[in-house]
């Protein structure tokens, strides 16, 4: 008997802080103050895509020299991600140009994958074997996904600046908005 009281009471206790949490961050989303966890996952999922494709244009033997762009901008993006977690003017200023660049590389990356596959040996007449054993098509936008996010991120407000907005002042001292004179 007493054990379960006890359960019910941290069971509630558990549940109403996760739904206090759950709503906090609900609350964040809505008014679009999650810029520095946003440019967290920028961050990590930069330094997640980075390796990945490191890895695999390694297999590729790094054949191109562009092949090394992705490899040093993610490096890029995870620093500036996390230093926009941190940094107010980081995520405003550097982050989306970062994000912008990747973006752009990206791009670049889709157009060779898309080659890639071409020049394999019966190009586009065999789409499922070129396009298993060639370089992945989606690859390229699955890293662009996180310079997209970085660009999201960098228009959305930090957590802590709900205290700075301010409602629109009236526009005469008069106005039925305006606040009272004391006295």
């Amino acid at each position: 008997m007493a054990a379960n009281a006890l359960y019910r009471a941290v069971t509630s206790q558990i549940s109403g802080r996760i739904g206090r949490s759950a709503s906090a961050v609900e609350t964040y989303r809505r008014e679009g103050r999650f810029q520095r966890w946003l440019s967290l996952v920028v961050g990590v999922s930069g330094a997640i895509s980075g390796v990945e494709v490191g890895y695999m244009h390694y297999r590729g033997s790094y054949s191109r020299r562009i092949m090394y762009t992705p490899v040093i901008l993610s490096t890029f993006l995870f620093g500036t991600g996390v230093w926009a977690f941190f940094s107010r003017h980081a995520a405003k200023t550097v982050l989306p140009a970062i994000s912008a660049l990747t973006l752009a590389d990206s791009v670049i990356g889709s157009y060779f994958h898309i080659r890639g596959v071409q020049r394999k040996p019966g190009g586009w007449r065999l789409p499922m074997t070129n396009m298993v054993m060639g370089p992945p098509l989606f690859a390229p936008l699955l890293f662009g996904i996180s310079a997209y996010l970085g660009i999201v991120a960098s228009f959305l407000q930090a957590d802590d600046d709900f205290g700075r907005i301010e409602f629109p002042r009236p526009a005469h001292s008069r106005h039925w908005a305006a606040p009272c004179a004391p006295g």
